[in-house]
């Protein structure tokens, strides 16, 4: 006889039994309450979810890492770039040395782990009662950076900073700015013989004085106007030329002027391209062209920090150029503020001596300045490294 839902059954001696609970078996084996039976089930489904969960952040935490860490390594890496190389600025107004150091790599490892567990009770459920978490799960990982810095220093380090800029690096920067006489006037200390005495560049621009300033300034025009351009020659035109084509004549007062002052031929034909030399050598005469020399970036160094307010208490104490001081034959192309406490609003600062240095956030002009000063310095410090340097690796946890 089959025995109905909630209805007794009845042993082979006829003796009636109690209907059976669900989950008796559980609390017979283990001894455990019915609360405490809930717990035990849900493990396994509570770990098959914190799997799930890790699984899923493993495919999305490689691509999130790359958008959020890479942008703070490229900022953090390019103020401490503009850091330095204001502080090389201010020691060179202090006479002191300074260094530079590179950072060649940035290695980062992610670690990951995922956890799960489940509490419960034994013995009367009045002793645990609101104290247990029946479920938890969690997922984290750690990132633990390696950075490789290559000092630069030595003999190499003294001719990367005391070599003339290239031409080339003089013709990307010229096509890269909106006044290519301001390049120019900043780069080139002679040409064609013509040198730059003090206070050259403060000539007014038309100032017909046979000086530098004005074969530069003339130059930067006739650029800036699309009647004249360098760019790589071929043939017998050297590696470099200077293109002098004025379609419209409106230019060919000051292409003749130009070519006056540099001491070429003044025999121009505004109809017709006029290809002209462009070296970088010392100028003898012998060969018609332009002869540049450039400054170093030392050179640019010693002129940026001529722009450095020093305080008055270290101008007294003689352990800083005295405020006039300047470079023969050009103005600094920044201005560097000084204040006793960490200016609100700055394009970068760093503590000197105990006062704050830095370039002014509502200065544009010295903000150019400082970027064409770290195009020129710091591109030729940030040289890829050859071998045998010494590399200072530092693991970051």
């Amino acid at each position: 006889m089959r025995a109905t839902p909630g209805e007794g059954t009845s042993d082979r001696s006829g003796a009636r039994r109690r209907p059976a609970e669900p989950g008796s078996r559980w609390r017979k084996s283990f001894g455990l309450r019915r609360g405490a039976r809930s717990c035990l089930l849900r493990a396994p489904t509570l770990a098959c979810v914190a799997s799930l969960v890790a699984l899923a952040g493993c495919g999305t935490l490689g691509s999130t890492d790359i958008a959020n860490a890479r942008a703070a390594y490229s900022e953090v890496i390019r103020r401490t770039d503009d850091e330095q190389l204001l502080r090389m600025i201010v020691q060179t107004r202090y006479g002191e040395s300074h260094s530079f150091l590179l950072v060649s790599s940035v290695t980062s490892n992610l670690s990951f782990r995922g956890t799960a567990g489940a509490q419960f009770g034994i013995g009367p459920e009045s002793s645990f009662a609101g104290n247990l978490v029946p479920l938890s799960a969690g997922v984290a990982y750690e990132e633990n950076p390696t950075i490789s810095y290559v000092p630069r220093q030595g003999p190499q380090y003294m001719r990367d900073l005391l070599s003339p800029i290239g031409i080339e690096m003089l013709v990307l920067l010229i096509g890269a700015v909106d006044d290519p006489a301001w390049v120019l006037r900043l780069c080139v200390d002679q040409a064609n013989g013509l040198r730059r005495p003090p206070g050259d560049d403060a000539i007014a621009p038309g100032a017909a004085d046979g000086s530098l300033a004005r074969s530069l300034e003339l130059l930067g025009l006739l650029i800036r106007d699309r009647a004249a351009a360098i760019g790589r020659g071929t043939g017998t035109d050297g590696p470099f030329v200077l293109v002098v084509h004025d379609r419209d004549g409106a230019q060919e007062a000051a292409v003749r002027e130009l070519l006056q002052l540099l001491g070429l031929s003044s025999s121009f034909d505004p109809t017709a391209p006029m290809l002209i030399p462009v070296r970088h050598a010392l100028h003898d005469g012998t060969q018609p062209g332009i002869d540049l020399i450039t400054r170093s970036p030392y050179d640019l160094l010693r002129l940026a920090a001529a722009g450095v307010e020093v305080p008055q208490r270290d101008s007294d104490a003689n352990v800083a150029a005295p405020a006039d001081w300047s470079v023969a034959g050009g103005a600094s192309p920044l201005v560097v503020r000084t204040s006793p406490g960490r200016p609100a609003a700055s394009a970068v600062a760093i503590e000197h001596r105990g006062t704050w240095f830095y370039v002014d956030d509502a200065d544009w002009a010295s903000k150019q300045g400082f970027l064409l000063m770290r195009v020129l310095v710091l591109a030729r410090l940030q040289e890829e490294p050859g071998a045998g340097r010494p590399v200072l690796t530092l693991p970051v946890g």
